[in-house]
């Protein structure tokens, strides 16, 4: 079965990486490329949480309690980092929040919104599974809250609004601390092939005469003698 988490633990620390759905394993509706959290406790249970851990995110979310848990996990390291190597949308979003360094790759995206499901039910049962989504999304709420900079109405509005953030942003708002380097971009074309010059100031020379041209210049100064 092909796993779209990883971890590969050195001496001077740890990297893992999620790169999935965020699921459980309880066999409904799952697939090989959802990232669990009893999977990834099983990865992180060997490791001594006073080493550094760096933890690499390309996720487009799931199940909000699968996201928690390994949320928390991750707090249980003293130095961990997390960095958006893609989208870190939705329940990932939060589990990016357990870096106390949070990276923003130049090319990712961090995605909010409110809490939801899919129901069925009679009125009484969708009103109490309105009041759940309503604790659900102030869970995550307060999560964003230990680190933004923005306050909670402002917050809030991004949330309702199904928000996309940016890097610049996010490190803006503190849903992040920094933003990796952008690669050098490459020089155009025609810098590498041309050096600016300084414009010429002297009279260029005159073109030296062609044989022709010194023959008929000779044949008109012996018709004017």
């Amino acid at each position: 079965m092909n796993r779209y988490y990883s971890l590969y633990t050195g001496e001077s620390g740890s990297e893992l990486h999620i790169y999935g759905d965020i699921r459980s394993d309880d066999g409904w509706f799952g697939s090989e490329s959802d990232v669990s959290s009893y999977r990834i406790e099983q990865e992180l249970s060997g490791l001594d949480t006073s080493k550094p851990l760096t933890v690499y995110i390309n996720s487009r979310g799931g199940m909000v309690g699968e996201g928690w848990a390994i949320y928390n996990q991750l707090k249980r390291f003293e130095k961990c980092k997390t960095v958006a190597d893609g989208f870190v949308a939705s329940i990932a979003s939060v589990i990016f929040m357990a870096g106390k360094e949070r990276e923003m790759s130049p090319a990712s995206m961090l995605y909010i919104h409110n809490a939801w499901t899919k129901t069925a039910g009679n009125a009484e049962q969708l009103r109490k599974d309105a009041d759940d989504l309503d604790k659900m999304t102030e869970r995550s709420a307060a999560i964003y809250l230990e680190h933004v900079n923005i306050g909670e109405e402002k917050l809030h509005e991004l949330m309702d609004a199904e928000t996309w953030i940016d890097p610049d942003e996010a490190v803006e708002m503190g849903f992040a601390t920094s933003k990796g380097k952008e690669s050098e971009s490459t020089q155009p074309m025609q810098k590498l092939m041309f050096k600016l010059k300084k414009p010429q100031t002297q009279t260029p020379p005159e073109p030296e005469e062609t044989p022709m041209q010194k023959f008929f210049k000779s044949m008109a100064k012996r018709k004017d003698d």
